[in-house]
């Protein structure tokens, strides 16, 4: 299969399961605001971006080095050292987690303690066996797990927080629940058996501790720029207002699972093209292809969205509309520096995707105190972009030091302008100016149509590859 089939054959199957899971989770949108206050739900946001740092530091950045040296590896043997080293490493983190938490809990004696250890005990196992499943290159799988699992966590919520009413733990309950059946059926269908030989050779940990520890600093950094927002916001603003800030939050996760499939894809395809001779001209075009798809998503949001948000949305969050268009926008230089940043990896530097990170992180919070005395709760917003921004600035270097690879500045410049026309419309709350919005829009939409017609139909082929892929 070529490099463009495949590419396009994992960005489907997994963009199947991302998108699939955004769909269920916009639509209970409006039936957890209804049911939880703004205090519970900033509550229980809080609780899942710490599970994000928590499971950043759990693993080392192992489930990472098990799936780049699985997938790059074609003998068999030296994979399966990999994959058992691997998967030996993991099972002892988590019994240190384990034990730190544990004990923490009982010094402390922090709210939920116990539902919240296996929450995040369940979802790092499930953490690691999705990245197990596309090391393997079991695509397959890990779409069918994800979804599994997307409709597992709907279901049980709805019983445990709608029916039920019980609240966060509702949500604790909902998501264990699902979790442990999803990784259930991820220890079942993955081969793990076939590849385990469970030899400990101490070259392979030495390069893949090599590999893995500079991502954690790079993965922690990268949390402190994403998420210490809510944390600032709890104990400053407090919990109401994160929950403010966590439903326009939503919004920036439909960029970020939209255009997360392609990444996760991208992934796999950068570090398979890297030894090609014309990788440096793909990598170009995909970068080129990548920023106007990003775009046309981070635009359509802004346009479609003052149509439906009254409709849906409760008047208690209203306020999240305005911090809507700044956060998207931060998420299109997310999801850019994500395409820059495996091309990175591809070159084994994850040392210098940790020093962006790093300073990046430092920016965040630097422009986050500095703002929120003046700005209120618009500072979080704020500071993300800015510091999203550096994030793909610092990568784009870095990568340029690898691939000296042209940045398309004109095109960018004209992004940005037709963005900020279709804020002005967005801002402005009349129906008029929203049909105005659309027209640009769907004009931006032909345009770039127009300009990857080529591309587009090479697409159309991956297409046709993928469904013949299905029925096989």
């Amino acid at each position: 299969m070529s490099r463009n089939s495949e590419l396009v054959k994992n960005t489907f199957l997994i963009s199947l399961a991302q998108i699939s899971a955004q769909i269920v989770n916009f639509l209970l949108l409006p039936v957890y605001t209804a049911v939880l206050s703004t205090t519970e739900y900033g509550k229980a946001d809080l609780y899942v971006t710490l599970r994000t740092i928590l499971v950043c530091v759990l693993f080392l950045g192992v489930e990472q080095s098990i799936f780049r040296f699985c997938v790059s590896e074609r003998d068999v043997k030296k994979k399966q050292e990999y994959f058992s080293t691997g998967l030996v490493l993991a099972a002892g983190l988590m019994v240190i987690f384990s034990i730190i938490f544990v004990s923490g809990s009982i010094i402390w004696k922090f709210q939920y303690a116990r539902a919240l250890y296996v929450y995040y005990f369940s979802y790092g196992l499930f953490y690691l066996l999705i990245h197990i499943a596309r090391g393997m290159e079991k695509t397959g799988i890990y779409t069918v797990a994800t979804t599994l699992g997307t409709i597992l966590m709907a279901v049980f919520n709805i019983i445990f927080v709608v029916w039920l009413r019980l609240g966060i733990k509702g949500v604790l309950a909902g998501s264990i629940t699902a979790y442990t059946l999803v990784c259930a059926y991820l220890l079942i269908c993955l081969p793990l058996r076939s590849m385990a030989v469970f030899r400990w050779k101490k070259d392979i940990v030495k390069e893949m501790l090599g590999y893995s520890l500079p991502l954690v600093l790079n993965n922690v950094m990268g949390w402190v720029a994403t998420s210490s927002d809510r944390l600032i916001i709890v104990f400053i603003l407090g919990s109401a207002m994160n929950g403010i800030y966590s439903l326009a939050n939503k919004f920036y996760t439909i960029l970020i699972v939209l255009t997360n499939g392609f990444t996760m894809a991208w992934a796999e395809t950068a570090v398979k093209v890297v030894q090609q001779p014309d990788h440096k001209v793909y990598y170009q075009k995909i970068i080129c292809l990548s920023m106007d798809g990003y775009f046309l998503v981070v635009s359509g949001i802004v346009t479609v969205l003052p149509f439906i948000f009254n409709r849906f949305i409760n008047e208690a969050y209203k306020s999240a509309y305005y911090h809507i268009p700044i956060i998207v926008y931060a998420a299109f230089w997310y999801t850019l520096s994500a395409v820059t940043g495996y091309i990175l990896l591809a070159h084994k530097k994850s040392g210098k995707m940790g020093i962006g990170t790093l300073l990046v992180a430092v920016i965040n919070l630097a422009v986050h105190f500095s703002l929120i005395g003046r700005i209120g709760l618009f500072a979080a917003s704020v500071s993300t972009l800015v510091s999203y921004i550096g994030l793909f600035i610092f990568r784009y270097i870095f990568m340029y030091q690898c691939e000296d690879i042209p940045f398309p500045w004109i095109r960018t410049v004209v992004q940005l302008c037709v963005y900020l026309i279709l804020c002005g419309c967005y801002y402005r709350e009349e129906v008029i100016y929203q049909f105005a919005g659309m027209v640009i829009y769907l004009i931006s939409v032909m345009a770039l149509i127009k300009l990857h017609c080529i591309e587009l139909k090479g697409l159309w082929g991956g297409i046709r590859r993928c469904k013949k892929f299905l029925k096989k």
